[in-house]
C-alpha cells in the first residue's frame, strides 16, 4: 500500500504527526537526560553496581541451573 493512500485514509493526520513528534522529542530529551547522568562520576558507578547485583539476583532466582562461575 502506497504511503501516500495511508495518510489519506487517516482522518486525524495532525494528532497522528503530533504524537509522532512528541515521541522523537521525548526520546531526544531521555538521551540527554542520560548521557548527562553517565558523565557524572559517582552516579555512574551507583548504576554500574546496581546493574552488576540485577545482573547477579536474575541469574540467581530465575535461571538457578545456569552455573556461575564466580
Amino acid at each position: 500500500m502506497n504511503w501516500k493512500m495511508v495518510l489519506y485514509h487517516i482522518s486525524i493526520k495532525y494528532a497522528v504527526s503530533t504524537v509522532a513528534v512528541a515521541a522523537v522529542v521525548a526520546l531526544w530529551g531521555s538521551i540527554g537526560v542520560v548521557s548527562a547522568i553517565d558523565r557524572l562520576p559517582l552516579i555512574a558507578r551507583v548504576f554500574e553496581l546496581v546493574g552488576i547485583g540485577y545482573s547477579e539476583v536474575t541469574s540467581i532466582f530465575f535461571f538457578p541451573s545456569i552455573p556461575t562461575y564466580c
